[in-house]
């Protein structure tokens, strides 16, 4: 998604990249555990393979505590599913020479109404031809509500490299009317 991502500089000289973090607020020994996870386990020494174990015995008893009433299928799914280990962090690049920058709640508010839509929209654009690379076949209809607002459209799709089967998003105004 980045490779994408870093061909695409707008006009304003904005421009995005997503990191996948390991989550700061996890317990201690998250990340050296994933660290550990991402070796070849015939390299691991001893202690190593004891650190692993003793992580995941806390894990479990952890889950086993505050989720008794949850079967052991669902504690242990809980356990590993290295994926709720990590979140993403959308970096931006404003192009004043300061850098990438992690995206909060404070950048996002001083950001004009086209920087922020392609701030948040972008990524999701990257994964979404990240995707429809790995499965061919996936639906293509994407039904988006006022996406563009703000952004001139050649600045963001056409420099996102989309390979040809990434559909074109259809903007729909009210799709309800209560």
């Amino acid at each position: 998604m980045n490779r994408r991502l870093g061909k695409v500089r707008t006009v304003s000289k904005v421009r995005v990249q997503l990191a996948w973090q390991v989550d700061p607020e996890l317990p201690p020994g998250t990340r050296q555990a994933r660290d550990l996870l991402l070796r070849d386990p015939a390299t691991l020494s001893a202690d190593e393979r004891d650190a692993l174990h003793r992580f995941f015995r806390e894990r479990i008893a952890e889950a086993r505590d505050a989720h008794a009433a949850a079967s052991w299928e669902a504690q242990l799914t809980q356990v590993f599913d290295y994926t709720a280990w990590h979140r993403f962090v959308v970096t931006v690049d404003l192009g004043e020479g300061t850098g990438p920058r992690q995206v909060t709640r404070k950048l996002h508010g001083t950001l004009s109404g086209g920087e922020k839509a392609i701030v948040l929209h972008l990524p999701l654009f990257a994964a979404l031809a990240a995707h429809y690379e790995a499965a061919p076949q996936a639906p293509r209809l994407v039904l988006l509500d006022e996406v563009f607002v703000g952004i001139w459209t050649g600045t963001a799709l056409e420099q996102a490299d989309l390979p040809d089967s990434t559909p074109t998003p259809v903007t729909a105004g009210t799709l309800f009317d209560d």
